[in-house]
């Protein structure tokens, strides 16, 4: 079995392309660092999605490219057909989005292209198969600093030439529009995009409300697509209803004593079995008693309407797991399982001392969640941020 994953590279400050053809055991590593064509100098990459396409045999990536000292932003989609062993130069990426243009070599230095991902639709019956779908927020800021808007957009494309991904052109639309003047906050401020497919051609996407200038976040969205992108529900959905979910109440998404972010990067997948979706979030409702947990919301209607929450991190008497739980992870499998994976901190203070998946399993006449159903996991830094996709 090969599997292509991918994290940032804090060594080159591209990605680092982790990829295996025995199912795990084995692995071999490589760098894909991205290049801006407006300048010829390599740029500061991360933030990488990885997505398999079965239409074209290979797979995808797309990463950051940005400068520290310079305005230029961008997303790049890199490809490789060879089971993740080479992909194309960082001159020849397919250019996603940017705020330069090209054609008058003007930058515009009040927007900033942020946290993309990435999936396929992988589904032969759709009338979009092969269809490449990119989300990402796009952060636009006025003359002082403060951005006064951020929501989430989208570029697709049905054709990544194998010779020189260079030559793709993506459409492209908003998910969520424009607030020109705003405050930042409100619907039209947002991050973590996440897109996936439905089988019969739908695009969800998950998103999360976040401050523009802070990261604080203020609710739990959903958009849909019925026309391969194109256009969107005129208003999004709420996943999260009154009382159920809550942010970390600290402006920059630290929960003591750890010295490092866990933001709210909410996970969206697509049972192909069943039709249901399951949107998993970590959730600070009851950071008071136990820390931040793990909850999930469940659709059987394409995402029209969601469940009550649900806490998916327990501890043995199906309670809320103490201390901290976090940074989350859903897929579902063909037998129709969902597999969740987080981060855990069963011990007061910052160590991390194991991770642990859990199941939910849908059943023919209504559906149960498993939460008691956990696994540890060999801990290892590198998940942190890594995504990884299985063919």
């Amino acid at each position: 079995m090969v599997a292509v994953a991918a994290s940032n590279d804090y060594v080159s400050g591209g990605n680092t392309v982790m990829r295996t053809r025995d199912g795990g055991r084995h692995w071999a590593t490589l760098r894909v660092n991205p290049q801006f064509r407006g300048t010829g100098d390599f740029c500061t990459g991360g933030d990488p999605a990885v997505a398999y396409s079965s239409r074209d045999h290979g797979f995808y990536m797309t990463q950051l490219c940005f400068f520290r000292s310079q305005s230029y932003s961008e997303i790049h989609l890199f490809k490789s057909v060879n089971g993740g062993r080479t992909w194309n130069p960082g001159r020849q990426r397919a250019l996603v989005a940017s705020n330069f243009d090209y054609a008058s070599d003007e930058v515009d230095p009040t927007v900033f292209h942020d946290k993309e991902y990435l999936t396929v639709d992988n589904y032969a019956a759709s009338p979009h198969y092969g269809r490449i779908y990119i989300s990402w927020t796009k952060f636009h800021f006025l003359p002082d600093g403060f951005g006064d808007y951020c929501p989430i957009q989208l570029a697709y494309t049905d054709n990544v030439p194998t010779t020189n991904p260079a030559l793709t052109v993506f459409q492209h639309s908003q998910v969520v529009p424009d607030n020109p003047g705003g405050d930042g906050l409100g619907e039209s401020a947002d991050q973590f995009s996440v897109p996936v497919v439905e089988k019969n051609g739908d695009l969800d996407i998950s998103y999360v409300l976040e401050d523009c200038n802070t990261s604080l976040d203020f609710g739990l969205r959903f958009q849909k697509s019925s026309d391969g992108g194109a256009s969107f529900l005129p208003q999004p959905v709420t996943v999260d209803h009154p009382g159920e979910w809550a942010d970390n109440p600290d402006p920059t998404d630290h929960l003591a004593p750890k010295k490092f972010r866990t933001p709210e990067t909410e996970s969206l997948a697509y049972n192909r079995k069943t039709g249901t979706l399951i949107y998993v979030e970590q959730n600070y409702i009851d950071g008071a008693t136990s820390g931040m947990n793990i909850s999930y919301w469940l659709s059987h209607d394409g995402g029209l309407t969601w469940s009550a929450a649900k806490t998916l991190s327990v501890d043995n008497a199906g309670q809320p797991a103490p201390n901290d739980q976090f940074f989350a992870w859903v897929a579902a499998a063909p037998n129709g399982t969902f597999h969740i994976i987080w981060l855990d901190n069963p011990r007061s203070g910052e160590q991390m001392d194991r991770y642990v998946a859990g199941n939910v399993e849908e059943r023919r006449k209504h559906v149960e969640d498993l939460p008691d159903q956990h696994r540890e996991l060999e801990p290892g830094l590198g998940i942190l941020h890594q995504r990884c996709i299985h063919r």
